[in-house]
């Protein structure tokens, strides 16, 4: 008759919606030396009360390593939140303000930190000799 495997109509368009918001947020960062912030203005993509684990519905659809750095904008103070949740940005746009504006002044710092952690490893990587089945052609700046 029917293939039983196949999902509801709604929630096939919501998966696929979920997927290409998850596409769109990670063309915002591409490597490790990369960063920037992307600010969903959609209400459903804000706390729907009903949180499991501290994650709402809405961010339960996202991939797992986004969940962790998405946020809600609160209007009201601060109040009690679950274990695993990420606080709120509080007092509205004034507070989303002030955090762009902290995560931008350290961001470059923290790049920076990073990149020079991965340009150590590629000075240790061409000093012994490359990595296991690789090596490092200094005259062409290449792995064979």
């Amino acid at each position: 008759m029917g293939n039983k495997n196949l999902l509801p109509g709604m929630e096939w368009y919501s998966q696929q919606a979920y997927r290409a918001i998850a596409q769109a947020l990670g063309r915002c960062i591409r490597h490790a030396g990369d960063y920037g912030t992307v600010l969903l203005m959609d209400s459903r993509h804000c706390d729907d009360g009903s949180p499991v684990e501290g994650i709402c519905r809405a961010h339960r659809s996202l991939p797992k390593w986004m969940r962790c750095c998405v946020r809600n904008l609160s209007m009201h103070g601060p109040r009690p939140t679950l274990n695993n949740a990420n606080p709120p940005i509080f007092n509205g746009y004034k507070g989303l303000a002030n955090e762009l504006k902290e995560f931008f002044a350290s961001a470059e710092e923290h790049t920076l930190h990073v990149m020079n952690g991965f340009q150590k490893e590629l000075e240790n990587a061409r000093t012994s000799g490359g990595v296991v089945g690789r090596s490092f052609n200094n005259e062409k700046g290449t792995w064979t």
